[in-house]
């Protein structure tokens, strides 16, 4: 009987069992699922400040410290808060953390802690200086504690920094390029540099003794009767200098060669000027209007130089002769109507013309001077090429006027050598207006430049075609790294006024290589800490080379002009969980404009985030890491469902906490240590 009802009894508790799952199941269908409400909670805004979260796509206001969004189901949502919160224009709130996922219904509160930032200003006084700051202007956490550091440019140096309000905005020093600076209030940081000045020297040859003359640089004028003239007082940069001519006495005068150019300061310092000394020639006919000249009007020619004169009648004229003093203008014959004129001093040379008939069919002769025998040479006349290897040229037959050009250059038998003409090289012919021209040339000897070693330096002439006895002004000019050395002549056809004078003049008198030697000049960088404990080794990288010190010093002697990087080796030990860094890991500098650089270490602790009791949950930021000490860091812990935020505990003195009883508060850190989150 027991046997029989228990199987009817567990027949009866099958049906009962199944008629429950099936009202259960009714009961799911039209039952709702269960919904929470998720709170985020802002601390660190200013009172009424309006702040956003935006959760599950839904965006929510508030000028309140909560916000909530209710009904929300199980799941992962995704939310963001609005960050960098306007309160003035120059101070504003940020969160470290704008965004996340929370687990509903295990996270069902987001603390947002928002941080007060203010904007600080970096600038360089003068503007012009171009010098650097390290950081650039931006927003900063208030009440925090940053390394700066200055970098002056080429023709500055490094003067000191200010601030907009000294009591507010604290820097550890004002005179070192690299320091910190504590963040109290918005402001502006200035970096003040000063301006170098340089040196610039001309130096003159070929004047007489005790001659007045002036430079003009960057619209300056320097005067004297020395044969240096000193510019002070100039900036850095391509600077333009002209010197006049200098007048020598009636008729006479010297010609500075060059005349003007740019100066690159401060790569170069010098310029040297050659002074030529020129006679002035005038140009007549006579009688009058029976004809004219060419050149036509009274011009300076070089002492001893050549230069083409051509006479040409009037209608009814012919020319006669030249008519001149010949110990003061030479002419090469006087009965050629286009010859040569050799200036010796200050003259008049008279084209003389006399009455008659020019010729309907005429002859013209070219006659040549200054090419070596038998070179080749001609003219071109009306189109047609016309060359000769004899000392002149003659066209018969000829019914019309043309014009005619002298073949340039013309090229020589030695190698790096050819000839130009001298003045006239081209003009028109009327027909019967003279039966004789005369062509000067003049020798061209080719110059190479070069520097050795290759490094960028250059000079105030380069690879060029010289005219054959000229006596040219030379200048070094450097670059930031290289500085003139020497100068080196490949022959005896280069003569240089001084091998070891950054300005000099070379005289060409044939083909040649001048080169210019530079180096590379060394000075000594200067490295100093601040912040390690007194006799604290410490070291730097410098272009990847590592150097070391137990005193606060690094100096690296040898060093070249040019750029360097270098990074301080940090993490310097002392008790346990303390050590000193350099906030900046990375500068640079150019020698030699800056050879000095402060080095700011900062002391910085370990400290551990971690949680503690009956409950669960976490903390951010959790785990261990290195913090600078007397930074200010936001701090959350967060319950797990079922658990609870007790309160925040440390080991003694870690830090100064905002708040124990707060899920969200600040930490601000002063020793190594443990900082706890206690959930129940």
């Amino acid at each position: 009987m027991l046997r029989g009802w228990g199987f009817w009894a567990g027949f009866g508790v099958l049906i009962v069992a199944a008629m429950m799952v099936g009202t259960v199941a009714n009961a799911a269908s039209v039952t709702p699922a269960a919904t929470y409400t998720v709170t985020f909670t802002e601390s660190g805004l200013h009172s009424g400040t309006s702040w956003s979260v935006t959760f599950n796509s839904v965006i929510k206001s508030a000028t309140t410290s909560t916000i909530t969004f209710t009904g929300i189901s199980s799941g992962s949502y995704y939310y963001t808060t609005s960050n960098d919160i306007g309160g003035t224009t120059d101070v504003q709130y940020a969160t470290s953390v704008s965004s996340g996922y929370l687990d509903v219904p295990y996270e069902l509160k987001q603390a947002v802690v928002y941080e007060t930032q203010y904007y600080v200003t970096f600038t360089v006084t003068p503007v012009s200086s171009d010098g650097t700051t390290t950081p650039s202007s931006n927003w900063y956490n208030a009440y925090s504690n940053i390394s700066i550091a200055a970098s002056a440019a080429v023709g500055h140096a490094w003067s000191h920094w200010t601030v907009s309000n000294s009591s507010r905005l604290i820097l550890a020093s004002t005179s070192l390029e690299s320091t910190r600076l504590q963040i109290n209030q918005p402001g502006t940081v200035y970096a003040a540099f000063s301006t170098t000045t340089y040196n610039v020297n001309f130096d003159e040859s070929g004047l007489p003794a005790g001659t007045h003359w002036t430079a003009v640089l960057n619209s300056v004028s320097t005067s004297g009767t020395t044969a240096t003239l000193t510019s002070t007082g100039n900036d850095a940069g391509n600077l333009l200098w002209s010197v006049a001519p200098v007048p020598g006495g009636s008729g006479t005068q010297y010609t500075p060669t060059p005349s003007t150019a740019y100066i690159n300061v401060p790569y170069q310092l010098s310029q040297e000027i050659v002074f030529v000394k020129q006679y002035e020639v005038t140009m007549a006919v006579s009688p009058g209007g029976s004809g004219s000249t060419n050149p036509s009007t009274a011009t300076y020619y070089t002492a001893g130089s050549s230069f083409p004169i051509l006479g040409t009648p009037a209608a009814s004229y012919v020319f006669s002769h030249w008519n001149t003093n010949e110990s003061k203008v030479g002419v090469g014959n006087t009965k050629n109507a286009g010859t040569n004129a050799t200036v010796k001093a200050p003259a008049t040379v008279t084209a003389d013309f006399v009455a008659g008939t020019l010729c309907t069919t005429c002859k013209l002769t070219f006659s040549e001077v200054g090419l070596p025998a038998k070179t080749g040479w001609g003219v071109v006349f009306d189109g047609y090429y016309y060359p000769t290897g004899t000392a002149s040229l003659v066209l018969s037959g000829l019914t019309a006027g043309e014009s005619w050009s002298a073949f340039s250059p013309v090229g020589g038998s030695q190698s790096g050598v050819e000839y130009l003409p001298v003045g006239t090289a081209s003009n028109y012919w009327y027909l019967g207006s003279t039966a004789t021209i005369e062509i000067v040339y003049q020798q061209y000897d080719y110059v190479t430049f070069q520097n050795n070693p290759y490094s960028g330096a250059s000079a105030t002439i380069g690879s060029n075609w010289y005219a054959e006895g000229s006596l040219n002004a030379l200048s070094a000019i450097g670059t930031a790294t290289y500085t003139f050395s020497s100068w080196s002549a490949s022959s005896t056809n280069i003569t240089l006024g001084s091998s070891t004078a950054a300005s000099t003049t070379m005289k060409v008198t044939g083909p040649g290589v001048l080169t210019e030697n530079s180096l590379s000049p060394h000075v000594t960088l200067h490295f100093e800490e601040f912040g390690l404990p007194s006799g604290s080794s410490w070291g730097i990288s410098l272009n990847n080379v590592p150097y070391f010190s137990g005193t606060p010093w690094i100096n690296i002697t040898g060093s070249s002009y040019g750029g360097y990087s270098f990074s301080p080796y940090t993490n310097y030990y002392g008790v346990a969980g303390t050590e000193w860094g350099s906030q900046v890991t990375y500068f640079s500098l150019t020698a030699p404009y800056q050879t000095y650089q402060a080095v700011v270490f900062a002391k910085e602790v370990y400290v551990t985030f971690t949680t503690a009791g009956s409950g669960t949950g976490y903390v951010s930021p959790s785990g261990s890491t290195w913090y600078w000490v007397g930074v200010e860091i936001p701090i959350l812990g967060e319950n797990v469902s079922g658990s609870s935020f007790s309160a925040w505990s440390q080991t003694a003195g870690t830090a100064t906490l905002g708040s124990t009883s707060s899920t969200a508060t600040t930490a601000i850190i002063k020793a190594p240590g443990t900082i706890t989150a206690t959930f129940t």
